[in-house]
């Protein structure tokens, strides 16, 4: 196609230490898109929906510091990505 713009989806999912205390999950879901200035240079914009969870692990009456890895989690959110490419 002749066009200047490009979109594009991507999901991924992955679950570390499986059936363990310490298993993780970390679902990403990310929407971009791409402006071709010209050939050699590009902006791309993403957006990046994330989930995180330790499902062995419990928040609830514990203290901050014992809480495991869903207590690192609660600070991660989704994210915006900008970028310029420039080919020489």
């Amino acid at each position: 196609p002749d066009t200047k713009w490009q979109i594009d989806a991507r999901y991924s999912q992955a679950t570390e230490l499986d059936d363990l205390q310490a298993e993780h999950t970390f679902k990403s879901l990310v929407l971009g898109a791409n402006y071709h200035l010209n050939k050699k240079t590009s902006v791309t914009v993403n957006y990046e929906f994330r989930d995180y969870e330790a499902k062995n692990f419990s928040t609830s009456g514990c203290p901050a510091a014992a809480c495991g890895p869903n207590n690192n989690l609660i600070g991660v959110d989704d994210r915006v990505g900008i970028q310029v490419t420039a080919i020489y």
